[in-house]
């Protein structure tokens, strides 16, 4: 993950709010309540998907914290939406996908991010198909129930060496 990534997140683990599944950071706000649109829906939807326990989502307030994100390096893909970097266990999902109707819901993009990290792969196809799944379905089966509904095998694992993974 690029330096500056790295430090952003450092300087906003104070920004954090708890859910059961994952840490929710608020990046690009000098305070939570100041994201709370697009922090607080976050919360409630992890609270019913299986995320990691120690897994952070970075919802980015900030269009200017966005557009750097985008232009950091290594970063060969620019999302609208979101991105997961599996080795740092962190999904950044945009606090615009809260606050405007755009293509797709937050609960599709985070289920999205969600199945990459169960596949632990960049497979687009895979991702997607968590977002069939009704979120207490989810919630209910945990991640590798799901894995073995949805027909994540050992061959999906890895598929790609970038480790990030975003639409």
């Amino acid at each position: 993950m690029p330096r500056a990534t790295c430090v952003l997140l450092l300087m906003l683990m104070s920004l954090a709010v708890l859910s059961e599944a994952a840490t929710v950071i608020a990046a690009g706000t000098k305070t939570v309540a100041a994201c709370g649109a697009a922090v607080k829906p976050a919360a409630q939807i992890l609270d019913h998907l299986p995320y990691p326990a120690d897994w952070k989502v970075v919802v980015v307030c900030n269009e200017n914290t966005w557009d750097l994100l985008m232009r950091q390096k290594g970063v060969n893909f620019i999302s609208d939406y979101g991105f997961t970097f599996r080795p740092n266990h962190v999904t950044f999902i945009r606090a615009k996908v809260f606050l405007e109707q755009m293509q797709y819901t937050p609960e599709q993009v985070l289920k999205h991010e969600l199945g990459h990290i169960a596949c632990s792969c960049d497979d687009e196809k895979v991702a997607w198909s968590w977002t069939a799944y009704p979120s207490e379905a989810l919630g209910k089966l945990g991640t590798s129930d799901v894995r073995r509904a949805t027909g994540i095998t050992a061959a999906h694992s890895g598929s790609s060496n970038s480790k990030v993974a975003g639409y």
